[in-house]
């Protein structure tokens, strides 16, 4: 069965899904403060709540690194 997953804290915006794949989640989307700043491979995470935990990893450390590039560090 396919599934997507939806969930958004602190301005980061998660999407992930197993839809297609026969093992393992996707980050289907990711945006930091409404822009999307990459994605990963395919399968690349077991569940989808390793999926969503990387995506909100990922997605603070863009946000960290733009406001480091905006402050000019």
């Amino acid at each position: 069965m396919s599934r997507t997953e939806t969930i958004e804290e602190n301005g980061i915006r998660v999407v992930v899904s197993n839809h297609g794949l026969s093992s393992g989640w996707d980050i289907v989307s990711l945006l930091v403060d409404g822009m999307d700043p990459q994605s990963g491979r395919a399968g690349e995470f077991a569940t989808d709540k390793d999926a969503i935990r990387a995506a909100f990893e990922r997605g603070e450390a863009e946000r960290q690194k733009r406001q480091a590039k905006s402050s000019g560090a």
